[in-house]
């Protein structure tokens, strides 16, 4: 577990590549649910509403992402690396779902915690244009500004299928 927890790691620093994580059946069962919790778990500590509403949308953005890469692999011709794309996206999601909800933390009543918020929001985008970067033969870049796209679609899905889910909470 450690093993796989630094393989992951190394992904998030920028110093591996998707094609040496685990991506058995178990392993990425258990990453989609490390994943979907840790999101979960971020929305309880911002106070937000149902923990099943967001559970849902947790999981249908994964899935609504996950389906938007496999189909931009299968495009370029590499859909047979949508097994390690799949596992580096999901491991790298579970690290940076949990430090999101540090950095949450820390940046509360800070002056500085909206560069801090936006540094980690970049890192997280770069993290993901890294992977396909390396999965898709493409730039960083253009691997960020499409797991941007994804995550601008994937949240428009989630809105019209949850409408009530990002509504303010009174207390």
């Amino acid at each position: 577990m450690i093993k796989a927890f630094a393989q992951f790691w190394n992904l998030c620093i920028f110093r591996s590549s998707p094609a040496q994580v685990p991506s058995d059946n178990n392993a990425l069962v258990v990453l989609l649910l490390i994943t979907v919790g840790f999101s979960v778990l971020e929305a309880l500590v911002l106070g937000a509403g149902s923990v099943w509403i967001f559970f849902a949308a947790s999981f249908t953005t994964t899935v609504v992402v996950l389906a938007i890469i496999f189909f931009a692999l299968h495009l370029r011709g590499f859909a047979a690396r949508f097994r390690k794309t799949l596992a580096a996206y999901l491991g790298t999601l579970a690290i940076t779902n949990a430090l999101s909800m540090i950095v949450v933390w820390l940046s509360t009543n800070n002056e500085v915690s909206g560069f801090l918020i936006a540094g980690f929001v970049i890192w997280r985008f770069a993290v993901i244009g890294f992977i396909l970067k390396h999965s898709m033969e493409i730039s960083i870049i253009a691997g960020a500004l499409i797991a941007f796209a994804c995550l601008i679609f994937a949240s428009l899905v989630v809105i019209a299928l949850f409408p009530g889910a990002f509504a303010p909470v009174s207390s």
